[in-house]
């Protein structure tokens, strides 16, 4: 067979530029694949040093995350580029050995999403609630719990082992601490351990950097839907009837159980068929003493009243937390809830029930801090 010099050496040409051009691309491939690197090492390192801080830094971790996200972006970008060279050069070794080593030597983006992902569950509930983030504040509630505020629960056993209830409190404390505490009690004293559902007024729903830990939390918005919703579902549920009456009550009216709305509780239990659970908690009204209200900021700020605390920070008073003795409403039908001076009464009875304990609570503490 004749050979051809000229064919020879375009042949090896070819072959020479073909290598030339895959040690560049591997090159240029690896360059910036270290750079990356050291990019989202330096994103890791400033947010462990931003977690550890007390108080955290918002903009920081902010600016973390806009990293992140560039970096991830960039990281898409190298692999779109990867896997075009490896169409094009699926011959070529040196490319191919890339591929590899990026595919299966280092999963950067599967790290970049599980820091993303660092305290977040993957998968919530209908409403928010995220049990990650509850393991994550769990030790803040139990310090709270046991050691700030001392709570004392008394009467958990007639919290149902099962189905729908409704938890009927008393509200206070200018923040929902007293929601938060209530569904620590059930959580860790009830021996199903089950969680209580409270809803969270439609102001703290608004309220920036306030309203997604609250959901997180499992406290969706104030609303019949939502609690009706819940409770068809067999959910433990708690409302606070005073609603904003409540929390924002001065120092002198303290543990003056305010009017139960118009009647909204009791419909609420006659159409689930749920039975009422009177939550009275004493120690909460002290936390915040209110000196006055400064209602006309409202109009700026957007939330509905402006209490003025004589402190800002929570007092650690103690606190005493009673559940009452179910109260049933099977005898009642929808066509009874037509009446509504029958509602009036209903509502009336159950608002003096929580009353009536919070006064026995009154008589049997000695001390506001101690007890």
């Amino acid at each position: 067979m004749k050979k051809h010099p000229k064919k020879d050496l375009l042949a090896r040409e070819i072959d020479k530029s073909m290598d030339k051009n895959c040690a560049e691309l591997d090159r240029k491939l690896d360059h910036q694949f270290q750079n990356l690197n050291q990019k989202i090492s330096q994103a890791i390192r400033q947010a462990g040093k931003t977690r550890s801080s007390q108080g955290g830094n918002e903009d920081r971790v902010a600016r973390i995350i806009t990293q992140l996200d560039q970096s991830l972006k960039h990281l898409e970008e190298l692999d779109a580029r990867v896997k075009g060279a490896e169409k094009n050069n699926e011959k070529e070794p040196g490319a191919l050995s890339l591929v590899r080593k990026y595919r299966q030597g280092n999963p950067v983006r599967d790290y970049i999403r599980k820091i993303r992902m660092a305290g977040t569950s993957e998968e919530v509930d209908d409403f928010g609630y995220d049990p990650v983030f509850w393991d994550m504040v769990e030790p803040v509630f139990e310090f709270l719990y046991k050691k700030y505020w001392r709570i004392t629960t008394i009467g958990i056993e007639n919290i149902p082992y099962s189905g729908p209830a409704l938890l009927v409190s008393n509200h206070s404390g200018m923040l929902p601490y007293d929601g938060g505490m209530i569904s620590f009690a059930v959580l860790k004293e009830h021996p199903a351990n089950r969680k209580a559902r409270f809803l969270a007024e439609d102001f703290v729903s608004r309220m920036p950097m306030v309203a997604p830990f609250i959901a997180k939390w499992g406290m969706p918005r104030a609303c019949p839907e939502n609690a009706e919703r819940l409770l068809r579902q067999g959910e433990l549920v708690g409302v606070f009837p005073e609603g904003l009456k409540g929390i924002g009550k001065e120092f002198r009216y303290r543990y003056r159980v305010q009017r139960f709305g118009r009647g909204g509780t009791i419909r609420l239990l006659v159409r689930t068929k749920s039975p009422a659970i009177p939550v009275a908690v004493v120690g909460a009204e002290e936390i915040h003493p209110i000196i006055a209200r400064a209602d006309f900021i409202s109009r700026f700020t957007g939330i509905p009243i402006t209490p003025i605390p004589a402190s800002l920070i929570p007092l650690p008073t103690k606190w005493t937390i009673r559940f009452g003795e179910p109260i049933h409403y099977d005898q009642y039908t929808e066509k009874d809830l037509e009446d509504e001076i029958l509602v009036n009464q209903l509502n009336e009875e159950l608002r003096a029930k929580v009353q009536s304990m919070i006064l026995e609570g009154l008589k049997k503490r000695r001390s506001i801090f101690f007890g």
